[in-house]
């Protein structure tokens, strides 16, 4: 066991680069650059945002994700921004992401992922016995749909993963749904 396996609040959402959105229409629910992003002293908006532009005519609408498109701001968080096809600024996921609203109102959703019985995958990737599922840690989904498309050793599979919400407010994990197999919940999250 390592530091990591003893972090016990999940880390805010990442939003790491799907392919797998290309193609797709979604709705964009704010704009980054003007509902996101607050430049710190002797910076500009359009220096610290992952996109670059304002999206606020976009908000409401369908846009077709065309393809990807790298920025500077975005590489540095690991992250990308989309292309569309209805205009030529960039969008993020997180001005389509459902759970940035929740963010924003304290709460961090996710998956509390178990392997073989009462052995939870914790911050640091590795198994630890819990006694019970809320003691279990929060991987964000931008996480856990990378570990539903990592390979992953025989017997380390993880077999379910519970629904849960982090309340940053009270310090409290909730299960909030029925447990997933890993199959089931790779159909859930990736975009297909």
């Amino acid at each position: 066991m390592n530091w990591q396996d003893n972090i016990s609040v999940p880390m805010p959402k990442i939003y790491v680069p799907d392919k797998d959105f290309i193609g797709k229409q979604v709705v964009l629910h704010m704009c980054e650059f003007h509902e996101d992003c607050e430049p710190a002293s002797g910076y500009t908006r359009k220096e610290v945002s992952l996109t670059g532009n304002c999206n606020c005519k976009l908000k409401g609408k369908n846009v077709t994700i065309t393809g990807f498109k790298q920025t500077p701001r975005a590489s540095f968080y690991r992250s990308t921004c989309y292309t569309i096809a209805e205009s030529k600024n960039l969008i993020h996921e997180l001005e389509f992401s459902p759970e940035k609203q929740a963010e924003i109102s304290g709460i961090t959703t996710g998956y509390v992922i178990e392997g073989k019985s009462k052995l939870f995958l914790t911050a640091g990737f590795n198994y630890v016995k819990k006694d019970k599922t809320e003691d279990g840690y929060v991987h964000n989904t931008g996480v856990t749909k990378s570990l539903l498309k990592s390979e992953w050793k025989p017997g380390y599979v993880p077999a379910k993963a519970y629904p849960a919400e982090f309340n940053w407010k009270t310090k409290v994990t909730m299960i909030v749904g029925k447990p997933l197999s890993w199959k089931q919940l790779s159909k859930k999250i990736l975009v297909k």
